[in-house]
């Protein structure tokens, strides 16, 4: 589109107000002509009559857009500005409409992402990844099963009270292997039938080996790991181990679990996230 220099009538026309605007208008426009000047974008330069250009393409006016970021009332200033052009220059390309959307939120809620529950939550991995590296029979019984929870949780996909619950509940004897996959139910009454129900779980190699190496501190326990508070006391047990500080100790599994997740959540794809029990555990009825 063949254009020339605009003089400051041309200049006056197309920042003018209009008629029975709102009283935000002006101060949007003068922003509007700030970021054109000081933007350094040819087109911005031309519409305040300080450059002469030899053409105006669809590309000059995206290029004015870039600078004006998501404000969609900025960008819709622009395209009255560039619709006032084309009733003079007919074909003159024209700035797009920009439409204020609200979008749900982001099945991760940014909320719960504060700086210290995100150092946490790497740290709670990483003595995890750490404890998993270790010799083991330098650990007191108490310690091993707290690591085993953890792994169970994190690796195995147990990320629930219920599902650790029944884990400690299941000798590692009942393990069956079948073509080479190791496969453990887990009791866990989905539709209010104590005892109709099973979880088949499929356990990572890492927690299958800890399952195995517990069997005999598991059954020392014996019911008084069924009970939450000692649970919890074991998995305290073991990052104390590790040097985690009293002040980043869970002060419930409901906590260990909601900062695991977050572990979780980051790395695999939101599809998953909400599914990653179910992919990792198959419901099935005895």
């Amino acid at each position: 589109m063949n254009v020339t220099r605009l003089d400051n009538q041309q200049v006056e026309y197309l920042w003018a107000a209009g008629d029975h605007e709102p009283d935000w208008k002006p101060e949007l426009r003068e922003r509007l002509k700030t970021i054109a000047e000081v933007s350094g974008v040819p087109l911005g330069q031309w519409l305040l009559g300080k450059c002469s250009m030899r053409e105006v393409s669809v590309e000059h006016v995206r290029e004015l857009e870039a600078q004006l970021g998501t404000n969609h009332a900025l960008r819709n200033m622009l395209r009255s500005i560039t619709q006032r052009l084309r009733r003079q220059v007919p074909g003159f390309p024209l700035a797009r409409i920009a439409i204020a959307v609200e979008r749900p939120a982001n099945p991760i809620n940014p909320d719960i992402y504060t700086a210290e529950r995100l150092r946490r939550s790497r740290q709670l991995l990483n003595v995890l990844q750490q404890g998993l590296r270790l010799d083991l029979d330098s650990f007191r019984p108490e310690e091993r099963i707290g690591l085993l929870l953890m792994s169970a949780a994190y690796g195995g996909g147990l990320m629930d009270i219920a599902q650790l619950n029944a884990l400690v509940e299941v000798a590692p004897e009942r393990i069956e292997w079948i073509a080479g996959v190791p496969e453990l139910r887990l009791p866990l009454s989905i539709r209010g039938k104590a005892q109709a129900e099973y979880r088949q779980w499929f356990p990572d190699p890492a927690t299958l080996a800890l399952l195995i190496r517990c069997s005999d501190d598991m059954r020392k326990m014996d019911a008084r790991l069924k009970r939450s508070e000692t649970a919890l006391k074991c998995v305290r047990a073991f990052l104390g181990r590790s040097c985690v500080s009293k002040r980043d100790l869970p002060t419930s599994l409901t906590e260990l679990l909601d900062l695991l997740r977050m572990q979780m959540q980051l790395r695999l794809p939101q599809i998953l996230v909400g599914n990653c029990i179910q992919l990792t555990t198959c419901l099935h009825s005895t």
